[in-house]
């Protein structure tokens, strides 16, 4: 039998960008109301009976946030060899939130086998990424 637990939470932000294809309107700098999904899952609890402390993911999703928060996402070292489209982003923000888990939630880390990054632009259109984290 095979168990799986997930943790779940949101969070809105703005940022821009310009993307640089045919459509005129996306070659202008403009912004988006980001609309994030933070999935992580496992299969097994701590001695409290979490997957992981959702007050502290919660603040390391706050942090990651903070870098790209109204800010221009071509203007970001990450992305000056990448189109910052909603795929690159997702990607991109799931390594930096891997990145600070393991380098602040080391107990947590250790259950995590998967995280999923679904990143929405608008009401219509989303990206999502997701990481083995271990096997």
């Amino acid at each position: 039998m095979s168990r799986i637990y997930s943790v779940s939470i949101q969070k809105k932000f703005i940022a821009k960008h310009f993307l640089p294809i045919e459509d005129e309107a996306e070659k202008k700098v403009h912004s988006h109301d980001y609309r994030l999904t933070v999935k992580i899952q496992g299969d097994e609890l701590n001695e409290k009976g979490f997957l992981i402390d959702i007050v502290r993911l919660e603040n390391i999703v706050e942090r990651t946030i903070k870098k790209y928060r109204d800010c221009v996402l071509n203007e970001i070292d990450k992305f000056k060899e990448k189109n910052p489209t909603l795929e690159n982003f997702s990607r991109i923000f799931c390594e930096d939130l891997l990145s600070a888990m393991r380098t602040h939630e080391e107990q947590d880390i250790d259950r995590i086998a998967s995280i999923e990054i679904v990143l929405w632009e608008n009401e219509e259109a989303k990206a999502s990424y997701r990481e083995e984290v271990r096997s």
